[in-house]
């Protein structure tokens, strides 16, 4: 039994009560929740949650109470992002597994800090990059892998959220708002999952306003950032996020485009467009591929091949979903995206493109392992069909090779 404690707004949680209720009883259960806000948010979840969603779940006023008397296995983080490093900084020190909804910190000293401190307590530690399991970004990442647009050569992602949705919470918790650390998190990590490719520079530019709404209830927020990453084998990446959407729209708009040397691939409201050699005219793709895994579950799923190797329910899943955990998020890819935000807002702060290839240097090496042994298992397929060897002599003489 996984025990998860829950810390933070109300209105982030609904998804993963329903979530544990329906998909994780009895592998996992919801032990404790400490919302942050006022005295009254507690009751109004029991009403609105609790009672019809989790009802034994306990209710906490205070963060360490919670995690004292809970004894949490993992601990899912929504609190204002001012908060979240200390109370990652707790529960890792006790060696809880933390999943935090946005940035973790907003400091490079104290991300290695908490990293060591996962990795010193055998713990998880991740920020939910949520996007690369939607339906249509997964269905997007198996065109790009099949090469179905040839090798990729530009990505672009954009996501804009509803108005005053983003900044406002480290505004009102009286620290300074950090655009892209804040917001691009999500948009920097699909540049990454989508490429494949490890990042050598990065520039970026920033802004953010605020002023008295005219409602005359406080402060209305506006922040932008464009990104640009230059990637290994002349892979280029365009990342833009706003929290400018009218609040009468959609909560997130979020639009992906591929360029490939041999087409095209799409995205935007859900529905995935390809143009390549096969789809002379752009073609919405409609029979998308469910992705098998959503994050909160890849997130429990690790935990427990982490933590009880032997006995885990992880080894008995489809072997589709464990292709898909295999590609999927780790503790070092989590620090590398958290790193490269804090490092494209110092770009933003300084005006200056910044040399970062040292930082994948690692991920550089897993890919060359990777690759080489990919090589070694088609040679071994080849020595067993004398087929393949045959069709490998006439591809290598049409190429010129023999």
């Amino acid at each position: 039994m996984i025990k998860i404690a829950l810390m933070g707004r109300v209105d982030r949680f609904a998804p993963a009560f329903e979530h544990v209720k329906k998909n994780l009883e009895p592998k996992a259960e919801i032990v404790g929740f400490c919302p942050s806000g006022d005295a009254s948010e507690p009751v109004m979840v029991c009403e609105e949650l609790g009672e019809h969603l989790y009802p034994k779940v306990t209710f906490y006023g205070d963060f360490e109470t919670m995690i004292e008397d809970c004894t949490p296995d993992v601990l899912v983080l929504s609190s204002p992002c001012g908060q979240r490093e200390e109370e990652a900084k707790y529960a890792l020190e006790r060696g809880i597994s933390v999943c935090s909804e946005g940035p973790i910190t907003q400091d490079s000293e104290q991300l290695e800090i908490l990293y060591t401190l996962a990795q010193e307590h055998s713990a998880l530690c991740w920020t939910m990059q949520t996007r690369r399991f939607d339906d249509a970004v997964y269905a997007v990442k198996r065109l790009a892998s099949e090469k179905a647009i040839g090798c990729v050569r530009s990505i672009s992602v954009s996501i804009s959220h509803q108005a005053q949705c983003q900044v406002h919470d480290c505004h009102e918790a009286g620290h300074e708002v950090h655009v892209i650390s804040h917001m691009a998190l999500d948009a920097l990590d699909l540049a990454r999952y989508l490429s494949e490719e490890p990042i050598q520079r990065v520039a970026a530019m920033s802004c953010a306003a605020c002023e008295d709404s005219s409602e005359g209830h406080g402060h209305h927020h506006a922040a932008a950032a464009m990104i640009q990453l230059q990637m290994d084998h002349g892979v280029l990446a365009d990342v833009r996020v706003d929290d400018m959407m009218p609040a009468s729209s959609v909560d997130c708009d979020m639009a992906i485009r591929i360029m490939g040397s041999e087409g095209l691939v799409e995205l935007h409201n859900g529905r995935v467009h390809i143009m390549n050699k096969k789809y002379t005219e752009k073609t919405e793709i409609e029979d998308l591929k469910v992705s098998p895994v959503g994050l909160f579950t890849a997130f429990l799923f690790a935990y427990d091949e982490l933590k009880h190797p032997e006995t885990a329910f992880f080894r008995v899943i489809p072997e589709e979903i464990r292709k898909t955990l295999d590609a999927g998020l780790s503790n070092r890819s989590c620090e590398r995206v958290n790193r490269l935000a804090l490092l494209a807002e110092e770009a933003a702060q300084t005006g200056q493109t910044l040399e970062i290839a040292e930082l994948f240097d690692d991920e550089r090496a897993e890919i060359a392992a990777r690759l080489e042994a990919e090589r070694k298992r088609r040679e071994e397929e080849l020595a067993r069909d004398p087929r393949q060897q045959v069709l490998a002599r006439v591809r290598a003489r049409r190429a010129g090779q023999i």
